[in-house]
Order: C-alpha cells, then sequence, then structure tokens
C-alpha cells in the first residue's frame, strides 16, 4: 500500500470501492466484519480529514441534496426498513426521510458503534444501526453494500465538487 501524500480523500475512497467490488468472493466468512470496517473508514476518515482541512462536507451535502430524499437516491430495496427521528417529526417509511439526515444517522450509528448483529448460526444477514434518539435502519447485508458504495459515491462528487471551487 502506498503512502497517501496528496488527495487522501480520493484515493482512500477509490481503494475502499475496489475492496467493496471484491466483498463475496472468496472471504464470506469475515464478510459482515470487513463491510463494518470499510464503513467506518467510508464515513468518518474522508469526513473529518475533510473537516481539519477546511473542507466543507455539511455545507456540499446541503447544496448537492437539499429537498432530495432517500427514495430520490436509493431503490427500496437498498434503504432498508426502520424508524427516523429529525426533531420532532418521525418517518416510518425510510424512503421519506431526507436524504441528508439519513446519512446523519447511518454515520452516528457506525461512528458511535451502534450496531446490532441478527442472524443464525454464526451467520449474519442483517444489521441494525441505532442513534441516540431511538433511530433505527436495518438492512440486509446486501443492502449495505450497496449503500457504503453511495456513500463512497457521495465522497467522490465532493471531491470534484472541492477541486472545481478551489
Amino acid at each position: 500500500m502506498g503512502v497517501y501524500i496528496s488527495d487522501f480523500e480520493r484515493e482512500f475512497t477509490d481503494r475502499t470501492l475496489s475492496i467493496l467490488d471484491e466483498l463475496g468472493t472468496g472471504i464470506e466468512k469475515y464478510e459482515v466484519t470487513l463491510l463494518i470496517n470499510l464503513c467506518i473508514g467510508l464515513i468518518t476518515l474522508p469526513n473529518e480529514y475533510s473537516k481539519r482541512n477546511n473542507s466543507t462536507f455539511s455545507k456540499f451535502l446541503m447544496d448537492k441534496y437539499n429537498g432530495i430524499r432517500v427514495q430520490d437516491v436509493l431503490s427500496t430495496i437498498e434503504a432498508g426498513k426502520g424508524v427516523i427521528k429529525i426533531e420532532t417529526t418521525i418517518y416510518k417509511n425510510i424512503l421519506n426521510v431526507p436524504y441528508v439526515d439519513y446519512l446523519r444517522k447511518l454515520r452516528n450509528a457506525i461512528s458511535h458503534g451502534r450496531v446490532e448483529f441478527s442472524g443464525e448460526e454464526n451467520i449474519i444477514s442483517s444489521i441494525t444501526l441505532s442513534d441516540k434518539d431511538n433511530s433505527y435502519i436495518t438492512l440486509e447485508v446486501e443492502e449495505l453494500k450497496m449503500i457504503s458504495r453511495n456513500i463512497a459515491n457521495v465522497h467522490l462528487n465532493f471531491f470534484d465538487y472541492i477541486k472545481a471551487k478551489y
């Protein structure tokens, strides 16, 4: 593995996407563990790196995804099921949640270790991510893979946004 000298966020995200593409090709025993580790990296590292470098990831999200709901970005199959609370609004259909808030709930759950695994006979089939306000999203493993790719693409769009602006 090379040293990240420049363009850290893009290179990290590209490498993570490459690993995501290889999931399910012979590493099934630890596939979900690796997937969660990839999510932690995708959700925390580029975001924190951007904050330290005065990049405005939150502003980008609001500019690009203002008024966009989960259903505008993800399909029913990818979004998972659950309940999300945003201030005084409770969403029982995740597809109706503002996309930026959906990403924030995923980030909060993964970053703060609010992750529960379900399955049978030591085989994980779904993951429930929860936030401190009792919001939760339950995803099948394949859904989490698709969402991880989506998050990676959001980051790649952000890097293009930053390059164009600065």
